[in-house]
């Protein structure tokens, strides 16, 4: 999980982290 991303895209992120990246596109990081 990147450092830059916002309280909410961090939370969002790491319950993407445990499925799938579902839209690249906003989380190109991923």
């Amino acid at each position: 999980i990147c450092g830059t991303l916002h309280s909410v895209d961090q939370y969002l992120n790491i319950k993407l982290t445990d499925i799938s990246v579902t839209d690249p596109d906003k989380y190109p990081h991923m």
